[in-house]
């Protein structure tokens, strides 16, 4: 009788054991300074394993990234809620974009040391081209929300600027101040008190 040959399976437990481990050490140490030796032992693995599931630690770095990627790009791709509003759909994509920041924070400060930091020799991640993609899909909105009436005529570059500082400012509170985090409560306060401020109803000074 013909012998089956068995498909190993990956064994995802290990694997999110390294890309924890990985994660807080780069985010501690920086990515230069984090050996796979430290990777591995704060895993409870061998190296043997570390390269089977990722070659290296730069593979594994880029895994890291790459997985917070698609998260986000997944987020901009998301239909909205049916008979959702411009106004909405902002607010939305905003909330889903700063709880993906909070669930992923040790990524996110890895990000933002290689970012503005020293590069480390670390592989090339294109954060600017995730940065314009979002800021894209707010010009959208905007414009969107101008021409259905829900926003008054202006600059729609200018207005998408307003709402991205305030999503950055409750970023960087979450990431670098977190004693005086805006949290999502007071992300929504703000971006509100924002997009009250382009409403087709609103004007300056009014």
């Amino acid at each position: 009788m013909a012998q089956t040959n068995k498909v190993k399976t990956p064994d995802g437990a290990v694997r999110q054991r390294l890309l924890r481990a990985a994660s807080e050490l780069f985010a501690q140490k920086g990515y230069a300074a984090t050996t796979v030796r430290e990777i591995v032992a704060a895993a409870g693995v061998t190296k043997p394993v570390l390269y089977y599931y990722f070659g290296s630690k730069e593979g594994l770095y880029l895994e890291l990234m790459g997985s917070v990627t698609k998260s986000f790009l997944g987020i901009l791709k998301e239909p909205p809620p049916a008979g959702a509003t411009a106004r909405q759909r902002i607010v939305r994509l905003g909330e889903m974009a700063f709880q993906l920041f909070c669930e992923h924070l040790q990524v996110m400060k890895i990000m933002h040391a290689i970012y503005y930091g020293p590069p480390q020799g670390a592989p090339f991640v294109d954060f600017d081209a995730l940065h314009e993609q979002f800021q894209d899909e707010l010009v959208r909105l905007v414009q969107e929300g101008m021409a259905n009436g829900e926003f008054r005529a202006g600059d729609a570059q200018v207005m998408a600027w307003a709402l991205l500082g305030v999503e950055h400012l409750a970023m960087e509170l979450e990431l670098c101040m977190p004693g005086q985090r805006m949290g999502l409560e007071g992300l929504r306060q703000v971006t509100d008190l924002t997009l009250d401020g382009i409403a087709a109803s609103k004007t300056i000074g009014g």
